[in-house]
C-alpha cells in the first residue's frame, strides 16, 4: 500500500510540475514582451535622469557666468583669458617655452 501511495504522490507532484511549467510558459508568452519593454524603459529613464542632472548643472554654471559677465572688470578679465583679447593701445607679448 505504501508503494502505491508513493507512486501516486509522485504522479500528482509530476502533474503539478507540468502545470507549473505550462503556467510559467504561458505568462512568458503573454507578458514577456512587456517585461522586456519595462526593463528597457527603466534604462532609458535612468539615462534621461542622468542627462537632466548634467544639464541642470550646466544651467547653474552658465547662470553664474552670466551674472559675473555683467561686471565690467570680470568681463575684461574673461575676454583676455578666454579669447586672448586686448585693450586698445595695449601691447601683448607672447612668451613661448
Amino acid at each position: 500500500m505504501k508503494a502505491f501511495l508513493d507512486r501516486l504522490l509522485g504522479l500528482v507532484t509530476g502533474r503539478y510540475k507540468v502545470l507549473a511549467i505550462l503556467v510559467v510558459a504561458l505568462v512568458l508568452v503573454l507578458f514577456g514582451r512587456d517585461i522586456v519593454e519595462s526593463i528597457r524603459l527603466r534604462g532609458q529613464i535612468r539615462e534621461l535622469e542622468r542627462r537632466k542632472a548634467y544639464y541642470q548643472n550646466r544651467i547653474e554654471e552658465d547662470s553664474t557666468l552670466l551674472e559675473n559677465l555683467r561686471d565690467r572688470d570680470f568681463l575684461e578679465r574673461y575676454a583676455r583669458e578666454k579669447y586672448l583679447m586686448r585693450a586698445e593701445g595695449e601691447e601683448i607679448y607672447i612668451i613661448r617655452e
